[in-house]
């Protein structure tokens, strides 16, 4: 394993954590439908499983710091990414990776869209990265998900610490 300790931020049913479960040693997930939770236990990927807000669970796991965050297809179910980049920042080992997908925007920080989804400029990303002290190693830009019938274009980061 690649990792030690990753934690899967909005981990859904588990398919993210499917991906990564093979590169570390220990994976933990994250959400907060308890719903989503119980299909990502049939997985049996996680060695933990968190039912609640993803930084309010992890600030007060006080005691646990990890050098893998996960966040695919969550940031467009936020706005603002200061409160998530601060507490990913204060949880991270140093060398931590940070991998994250987000729908596109241009123009603004971000902006909320007719789907209900938010979406950030990658300018705002680049501006996070600096206040929080991340490197961005890579943003390429990939089909998110389908809406519709038409596919959704997003950014895919990956951040080190």
């Amino acid at each position: 394993p690649y990792f030690c300790n990753a934690i899967d931020l909005g981990c859904g049913t588990g398919l993210s954590g499917l991906a990564f479960v093979c590169i570390t040693e220990r994976l933990s997930g994250i959400d907060i439908s308890a719903n989503m939770i119980e299909k990502a236990a049939r997985k049996k990927i996680y060695d933990e499983l968190i039912t609640g807000d993803i930084c309010q669970a992890l600030q007060s796991r006080h005691w646990q710091q990890y050098d893998l965050f996960i966040a695919v297809d969550v940031l467009p179910y936020i706005g603002r990414l200061e409160e998530l980049f601060r507490t990913v920042r204060d949880k991270a080992i140093d060398s931590a990776s940070f991998i994250f997908t987000t729908e596109s925007c241009r123009g603004s920080d971000y902006l909320l869209m007719k789907s209900g989804r938010y979406a950030h400029s990658r300018s705002y990303i680049s501006k996070l990265c600096r206040r929080y002290d991340f490197i961005l190693s890579s943003c390429e830009e990939i089909r998110i998900r389908k809406d519709r019938g038409k596919w959704i274009m997003g950014d895919a980061y990956v951040l080190y610490k």
